[in-house]
């Protein structure tokens, strides 16, 4: 079976975060993903590129986030490249969740949520700056949509 790479290219800025969620379900409809796969992959992405949006780069600096989307298996490999401040997601302290709504913070969960979606992180800073992937497969009980 071939392997499919598609990467896309957003700039880094909020405006932007309905096209990446766009482009991820619309891949994930492409690739026939279970509709629980796609919710965790359209999250996890959306917070990732969230995160690099507000944190990774100084207010009014003008830089872009690669992602690119690959089918491995049933699953799917996420890797977002960005050229902000180096950060590896791996050793941030993961956020307890709320007992209750009222609990919950207002922000500060986006790192715990990838980590809860995703199967597997992986993060690098090489010459193309932040390398981070994110691995999904489905979870029990979910099938590919045929």
């Amino acid at each position: 079976m071939e392997t499919i790479v598609e990467t896309r290219r957003f700039s880094n800025d909020v405006a932007e975060l309905r096209a990446v969620s766009a482009w991820v379900r619309g891949r994930a409809t492409e690739e026939h993903l279970a509709d629980e796969l796609s919710e965790r992959l359209d999250l996890s992405v959306h917070e990732a590129v969230a995160n690099i949006i507000r944190h990774g780069y100084d207010e009014g600096a003008i830089g872009s986030i690669a992602i690119s989307l690959e089918r491995v298996g049933d699953g799917i490999q996420v890797t977002l490249i960005d050229q902000g401040r180096p950060f590896d997601p791996r050793g941030h302290r993961q956020a307890p969740f709320p007992s209750t709504i009222e609990e919950a913070p207002v922000g500060g969960l986006g790192i715990t949520i990838i980590r809860s979606s995703a199967d597997a992180l992986d993060y690098r800073r090489d010459a193309a700056g932040n390398v981070f992937v994110l691995r999904f497969s489905p979870r029990a009980g979910h099938l590919l949509r045929s």
